[in-house]
């Protein structure tokens, strides 16, 4: 990727992590999808989140394709019952701001290698292949860009006495666009549907080189809405809620810099 891509990201660093951890037996999806649909996309989608993994018969070698700004790519094997990645004292040292110092592991259970977010500032976004239904504070990441869905109020402080205000009225579907340093640029409603791209679309991004035209829609269905990538060239991205197997072709963001594993044998 070039330089003039990767400026826009709107992320934070912070390296107070804390080392976290899910039960071998109950690896999750970032969230529950919808029943596949007829088109096919580029890697598979995680499972739903009642879901246990399956494990395989035998491990088959893994490696990561790594892909970050600047940098030629360049791929390394996957070693260890657990590999870190970080921006200091992990398996897999990124150079990149928007890392923390311990951000995300792969862990090898059952047969297979899961990914976790070790609770990092900027989380961990999985490329979603099909409709994935969305749940209130799902983040998604398209081209340069962080939105967050919303569908209810944020918590307010606790007061014994209730903030005067206007009576509250329902809360309506939205996108809420972030930039760097956590700031709200924008608020976006979504009424039954929505088209996020870099020209042609309801919500237009223009100065995002990352993004397709279209790239990706909100649709509602039923009283859930879907989120669906259009086979865009730079893909799709939800950040994921605790652990998640990878199957071969997955492909994940850690700050700016973007893996694919890949499984031989």
């Amino acid at each position: 990727m070039s330089d003039s891509r990767d400026k826009s990201l709107p992320f934070d660093v912070d390296d107070a992590d804390l080392f976290s951890s899910v039960a071998d037996d109950h690896v999750l999806s970032s969230a529950p999808i919808a029943p596949p649909a007829s088109s096919h996309m580029t890697s598979p989608a995680p499972a739903p989140a009642s879901t246990r993994r399956v494990g395989r018969a035998h491990q088959p070698e893994a490696f990561l394709d790594i892909e970050s700004p600047g940098r030629s790519p360049q791929r390394v094997r996957l070693q260890g019952p657990r590999f870190l990645l970080g921006g200091e004292r992990a398996d897999l040292t990124l150079d990149d701001r928007f890392v923390s110092r311990w951000h995300a592991q792969l862990s090898q259970e059952q047969g297979a290698w899961v990914l976790e977010d070790l609770g990092s500032h900027n989380g961990v976004y999985l490329r979603i292949a099909d409709e994935f239904v969305m749940e209130d504070g799902d983040e998604i990441i398209v081209g340069a860009q962080r939105l967050a869905f919303r569908t209810g109020w944020d918590a307010g402080q606790t007061q014994t006495v209730p903030t005067l205000g206007a009576p509250k009225l329902p809360t309506a579907p939205r996108l809420v666009e972030y930039v760097e340093g956590g700031h709200i640029r924008g608020i976006y409603p979504i009424v039954d549907s929505m088209l996020i791209g870099r020209e042609g679309a309801d919500l237009n991004f223009p100065h995002d080189e990352l993004l397709s035209s279209p790239h990706a829609s909100f649709e509602r269905h039923d009283g859930q809405f879907y989120l669906r990538d259009l086979i865009s060239e730079s893909g799709t991205f939800i950040r994921i809620r605790g652990a998640v197997e990878l199957i071969d072709g997955d492909c994940f963001c850690v700050g700016r810099t973007r893996l694919q594993v890949r499984y031989q044998g």
